[in-house]
């Protein structure tokens, strides 16, 4: 059976904003795949609140 480990990245999303696209890289070139999004944290998903930003790898 696969073990799993869980990071959560917390991270203030705007639109248009590459340094995502630098954070998810660098989360994947390190084994950990994203697997889920939670939008706007202690809120609704709007522009500028903070993200949370699940991943997952197995461990060896």
């Amino acid at each position: 059976m696969i073990r799993w480990e869980y990071k959560y990245v917390y991270f203030k999303v705007n639109t248009n904003d590459s340094r995502i696209e630098e954070m998810l890289n660098t989360m994947g070139s390190h084994g950990w795949e994203l697997v889920s999004i939670v939008g706007g944290v202690g809120g609704e998903p709007t522009e500028g609140k903070v993200h949370a930003f699940v991943f997952k790898r197995p461990v060896h």
